[in-house]
């Protein structure tokens, strides 16, 4: 009896031992599961830092966007001016004078072109037109 008792104990004490050494590894698991819980809320809490960041360079990009749009906008006034009055200087001289040479038709040529990109219209498109019609001679 005394034999199958210690056999019976041992047995048991062998189970309990089992038991223990997987509530161990369990037990390991869940500090485990605890760390990476905590790394994973500090990274949740990282990239909130970086996505209200981005939010932040956004809107300021959005503003130098629109001042630089602004920018443009002006630029582009000052240089259809300058244009137009430049046009409007020399296709009246050359009018004056008469006649065009083959320099005058590709020089205001290319400077009508940029101001009607420009948007440029009206009492210059006329002047040109004048130009264009006039007698072509070469000096």
């Amino acid at each position: 009896m005394q034999t199958a008792s210690k056999k019976a104990t041992d047995e048991l004490s062998e189970k309990v031992n089992k038991i223990q050494l997987k509530v161990d590894e369990i037990t390991e698991i869940g500090k485990k599961n605890n760390s990476d819980i905590k790394l994973l809320n500090s990274d949740i809490s990282n990239l909130k830092n970086d996505v209200s960041n981005l939010n932040k360079d956004i809107k300021n990009l959005k503003s130098d966007v629109k001042q630089l749009n602004n920018d443009v906008v002006v630029v582009g006034g000052g240089i259809l001016e300058t244009e137009r009055y430049r046009l409007e200087v020399d296709l009246t001289a050359i009018i004056k004078r008469g006649y065009r040479t083959s320099a005058d038709t590709r020089r205001i040529t290319a400077l009508y072109k940029s101001y009607q990109s420009l948007g440029g219209n009206g009492y210059i498109e006329d002047l040109f037109n004048q130009f264009m019609k006039l007698e072509l001679r070469e000096m």
